[in-house]
């Protein structure tokens, strides 16, 4: 048996995906399931896209094993990208009764803090990251993460600017900077380029330019015995559009565009699709950004920036039905939360004459925003007024 496994871990290695999962299978059948193989067929099917297989295989696992916390940890992120984040609690709920109530696990606060960042919710995924980040096992990932959230708390394609002064960037650089220190061994690849992203968030010319020479030499060392890095080019096209040259920011995004998807980059990958969509959009090259769109909603249904993209697309087009339907999907995807979000939908049900979809729209932002009178005074009244005449 030991033997069997080590000629599984050999096919892996070796990227023989269809000889390692036949091995494993082989393995499974002839002497039960075995936690290592398991876990190996489940990553193989989560790889190849085959998203129902490797659900059935992680939710198997962590049935058996529910401090399996890197099982809970891919099961987190395939139920996000497969639009079924609804069932990620009660998972993170089953691994913490098995726990006894126990909540300095790093493993398990690690997990919580990626479905907090995953759901949008940054400050909660800080704390529950920090309790994991002094961990041997888990600190990379806590402190990688952290890192993420400091440099880009709300996900925009290029760093929010409203609200934020000069200084509130550096604090972001500095924290970065400091949390990176913390990392040990050699760096990896993807650790350089979040060294080059927290020069670059300052916004100043000097830094991004430093920031790029360090993101070409990376890009050099990376890319031997292989044509490209994404991570690498992604950072390349950001530090392009804070200095203003959209055209060679453009071309980075492109490439990224044409090379096959893997999951192991699939933020790095869907990030660049998004940042290209944005681009193609204020070219008017609206096919070729819903293309695109299309393509992000393929590898992660939860992923509201893609439908709201599309709606963006429907409304400049007059298509506010269709539009609204869009926008509809980017709301309920961000658990109805997003102001933005549920502003575009009211309006574009107020041109489409949905009137009491309007009115609903804006009472549920009302009721979590309580200050936008913008939304009150330009499309609640207004349907309210269209549904009294």
């Amino acid at each position: 048996m030991p033997c069997a496994v080590g000629v599984a871990r050999v096919y892996r290695l070796l990227g023989e995906h269809d000889l390692c999962a036949s091995e494993c299978h082989r393995i499974n059948k002839k002497n039960g399931d075995n936690e290592e193989v398991s876990m190996m067929l489940a990553v193989l099917t989560f790889s190849q896209g085959q998203f129902d297989q490797a659900v059935f295989h992680f939710s198997h696992l962590l049935e058996k094993n529910r401090t399996n916390y890197t099982c809970l940890e891919n099961l987190i992120r395939l139920l996000f990208r497969t639009g079924r984040r609804g069932e990620i609690p009660k998972h993170l709920a089953g691994a913490e009764r098995h726990a006894g109530g126990y909540h300095g696990s790093a493993g398990l606060s690690y997990c919580k803090g990626l479905h907090e960042y995953l759901t949008n919710n940054p400050y909660k995924a800080l704390g529950f990251l920090n309790a994991a980040r002094k961990d041997e096992v888990w600190g990379t990932k806590a402190i990688e993460l952290m890192v993420n959230i400091y440099l880009n708390p709300d996900k925009e394609i290029l760093w929010d600017t409203n609200g934020q002064n000069r200084s509130d960037f550096l604090d972001s650089a500095s924290t970065c900077s400091r949390l990176l220190k913390e990392l040990k061994g050699p760096r990896t690849v993807k650790q350089n380029v979040l060294e080059a992203y927290a020069l670059m968030v300052s916004r100043v010319k000097q830094d991004v330019e430093a920031a790029l020479g360090k993101l070409i030499d990376i890009f050099n060392q990376a890319s031997e015995g292989s044509s490209d890095n994404v991570p690498v080019l992604l950072a390349m096209a950001v530090g392009f559009l804070l200095i203003n040259q959209t055209p060679k920011a453009r071309n980075q995004l492109k490439r990224i565009s044409k090379l096959q998807f893997c999951h192991e980059d699939a933020e790095e990958f869907e990030r660049a699709w998004l940042t290209l969509v944005e681009l193609y959009i204020q070219g008017g090259k609206f096919d070729m950004a819903q293309e695109l769109c299309r393509k992000c909603l393929t590898y992660n249904q939860s992923c509201a920036k893609a439908w709201e993209h599309l709606g963006a697309i429907m409304e400049r087009e007059q298509a506010y039905q269709d539009a609204a339907e869009h926008y509809h999907r980017a709301w309920h995807t961000d658990d109805c939360v997003d102001a933005h979000i549920g502003f575009k939908l009211a309006f574009n049900y107020l041109k489409a004459k949905r009137y009491v979809e309007a009115i609903d729209v804006c009472r549920a932002v009302l009721d979590k925003y309580p200050d936008y009178p913008k939304i009150r005074r330009e499309i609640l009244e207004k349907a309210q007024a269209a549904v009294r005449a």
